[in-house]
């Protein structure tokens, strides 16, 4: 009874499987564009920040490099969340506090980023870990339904 049911479905044919595989691979590809997008926006004048903040640093003026990483983290809060902006900015309003403060204080802006940087990279990751198996099932019901259509011969 089990064993009909499994060839009733086999013997459907494997064209779906292929269908599905191309549906992922269409999401799979719209999410690289869209993580690409992402990190290029997010990482859009990183150098010229990072230059100008050390600058303002290494001269002694902290509050000025605190200004300088808080106009960046409120430029792109809309778009990405910068993470070093905030970092900056965080770690430059309470330089003068112990270690321990300060890497709580830096994980905060890491924490809350996180998140954004890691949209829909776990979709990708499993699409990326199932296709085989998907292909792999299409093929076994291809080669039951051939060797069924040859029993029948």
């Amino acid at each position: 009874m089990l064993s009909q049911l499994f060839l009733g479905m086999s013997l459907l044919g494997a064209e779906w499987v292929l269908y599905l595989l191309v549906l992922l691979s269409l999401v799979s590809v719209s999410l690289i564009i869209e993580r690409w997008m992402f990190y290029r926006t997010a990482t859009k004048d990183l150098e010229i920040f990072r230059q100008k903040v050390r600058a303002s640093a290494s001269s002694g003026k902290l509050d000025e490099a605190a200004k300088i990483a808080q106009d960046r983290a409120s430029q792109t809060e809309s778009k990405t969340p910068d993470l070093e902006a905030r970092m900056a900015h965080a770690l430059l309003t309470h330089a003068p506090a112990s270690a321990e403060i300060l890497t709580e204080v830096a994980q905060d802006p890491v924490v809350r980023a996180r998140i954004h940087w890691e949209k829909n990279l776990a979709v990708l990751a499993t699409i990326g870990s199932n296709a085989p198996f998907i292909g792999l099932f299409g093929t076994v019901l291809g080669i039951i339904k051939a060797f069924h259509d040859l029993s029948q011969q």
